[in-house]
């Protein structure tokens, strides 16, 4: 019974882990081509004065970091789904500091919150 239950959960599993994948796959790639935002301008203020680096440079090394947790997300998902809640944790930390944002911290806390079904679903009862 509990066998037949892991492969149930583990079939559902599939298509959150997927998405939350492509989310992260998508997101990472757009950080070169900047067609679904302009990804500098959720960089701090004040984290841009500090970075050795432009903000688009930055956003460069965070589509590279989004890019790995996708390729974790689906091979390692009791790993990846934590890094992903990490990852919209930092985001979330991000839009706080700028004015207007309210709307995508929201989602953004959703789809964190979300992230953290795959590390524990596909981690092995002990």
């Amino acid at each position: 019974m509990e066998n037949q239950t892991n492969r149930y959960l583990q079939k559902n599993l599939r298509p959150l882990q997927f998405a939350l994948a492509a989310i992260a796959l998508l997101g990472g790639i757009d950080k070169y081509f900047n067609l679904l935002s302009y990804w500098p301008q959720y960089v701090p203020k004040l984290l841009a004065e500090i970075l050795p680096v432009s903000p688009q440079m930055y956003m460069y090394s965070v589509g590279v970091g989004e890019i790995i947790i996708c390729v974790f997300l689906i091979f390692k998902p009791q790993i990846g789904g934590w890094l992903s809640a990490l990852m919209f944790g930092v985001i979330i930390a991000h839009l706080v500091a700028l004015p207007g944002y309210y709307n995508i911290i929201m989602l953004d806390s959703g789809l964190g919150l979300a992230s953290i079904t795959p590390a524990l679903l596909s981690t092995k009862p002990k």
